[in-house]
């Protein structure tokens, strides 16, 4: 199993195991898709490789509902300090 540790050895876990699929969790799906998040990076990286291997991701009804309220809650908090920024610049 892919130890807790971080994604830094997927590559040598896909190659060894060959999974018919693997479930994500809110946490790493937010980071992937969020530029901004420190995991970024590293997350984009996992999928990247889960892509070259052929496995499917697979997740829950509850993890897509808070996947997208995630996005949500940035989107608007975006949304509002660009207001208040347009709004100084009067």
């Amino acid at each position: 199993a892919l130890s807790l540790s971080g994604f830094s050895r997927i590559g040598q876990w896909l190659a060894q195991e060959k999974p018919i699929g693997v479930f994500a969790d809110t946490t790493i799906l937010f980071s992937a898709t969020y530029t901004p998040d420190r995991f970024n990076e590293e997350s984009e990286v996992a999928f990247t490789e889960l892509t070259r291997a052929n496995v499917p991701v697979f997740v829950s009804v509850n993890v897509r509902a808070e996947f997208l309220e995630n996005h949500r809650r940035v989107g608007i908090a975006d949304c509002l300090v660009d207001f208040l920024d347009d709004a100084q610049a009067y």
